[in-house]
């Protein structure tokens, strides 16, 4: 099982102490995978910060004295929240924390309360647990932590990933009978939307990196993904198009996903594809959310029965 550098530990605190929001249910998101070392070296470049030194926060800030500096030290908790916003999964150990945090990031930004989010839960429990961890800081983190966790106005690699071509509208609608639940928890969701672009970049024989996850809507016994398709491929629109049909009533080529499934679902329960085309799309352009080495991205629209499982 990979470790975990435990950022939602639960610490003795001194009767000074802030009070905490709670945690969000299930894992928390800001867990850092030791074997992550971007995310990681978030972790020691935050305790660096703060004049510590290793990669765990709490024992990093509970070296701190009441003569810190506040927005020195709000400022370092800031960047690393920051940071972790900003590592992709270039390194195959950090996917998951990876699509964890986008996911997150990018549903709480869409959210009709931010207040209401799980990236936000997250990140203020997490500050707060870490600022606590020294007795003597008593810094203002803001109303609702704003100051480390303000709503996230853009996702991984945006500012720098270049536009891209849509060269064709992609859907993909999958039979099961276990799919709210399996999509509700955070680490069986990353692990689904890691997965499905992965085959479809099989299907389709093209890189996975010119393929994003846009929308994913459906029911406990389907759930339909809708994907771009993006230019420089390698493959005409034809072949594309050619390709994804002939995937429709099989799922020999979904092993990635089948496997995600019935290892979260905690079944053996198979899965049919009942439907796989692509449309041809209108030349439109998107930059893509994490940078070309981490493959697909995902921007969801959560709806209905989805939707009751997360909130």
């Amino acid at each position: 099982m990979r470790a975990y550098l435990v950022l939602f530990a639960i610490f003795t605190i001194a009767v000074s102490a802030r009070e905490c929001p709670p945690a969000p249910s299930g894992e928390n998101p800001f867990a850092i995978p030791t074997d992550c070392p971007k995310a990681v070296l978030c972790a020691s470049t935050l305790c660096g910060c703060v004049g510590g030194t290793g990669s765990d926060p709490y024992t990093c800030f509970s070296g701190l004295t009441s003569t810190t500096s506040c927005s020195a030290a709000v400022s370092c908790l800031s960047a690393f929240v920051g940071c972790l916003g900003q590592v992709n999964n270039s390194v195959t150990a950090c996917a998951a924390f990876v699509t964890r945090i986008h996911n997150l990031r990018v549903s709480a930004a869409s959210a009709i309360s931010y207040a209401t989010s799980d990236y936000q839960k997250a990140c203020r429990y997490t500050a707060c647990k870490i600022a606590n961890a020294s007795s003597a800081f008593t810094c203002s983190l803001g109303t609702n932590e704003s100051a480390v966790c303000p709503l996230p106005t853009a996702s991984p690699g945006t500012t720098t990933a270049p536009a891209q071509t849509v060269v064709g509208r992609g859907t993909l609608k999958l039979s099961g009978s276990n799919w709210v639940a399996v999509l509700g928890g955070l680490d069986s969701r990353a692990a689904i939307e890691a997965a499905v672009p992965t085959d479809l970049s099989g299907l389709l024989a093209i890189e996975k990196k010119y393929i994003e996850l846009t929308e994913r809507f459906g029911d406990d016994e389907s759930v339909t993904f809708l994907y771009n398709v993006f230019q420089g491929n390698g493959k005409t629109l034809a072949q594309l198009q050619a390709a994804a049909t002939s995937g429709t009533g099989s799922s020999s080529w979904l092993t990635a996903t089948v496997a995600a499934y019935q290892q979260k679902s905690g079944s053996t329960e198979s899965i049919t594809v009942l439907k796989s085309f692509i449309d041809a799309a209108d030349g439109t352009t998107a930059a893509p959310k994490i940078d070309s080495a981490s493959g697909a991205t995902v921007a969801l629209v959560l709806l209905a029965a989805v939707a009751v499982a997360l909130f």
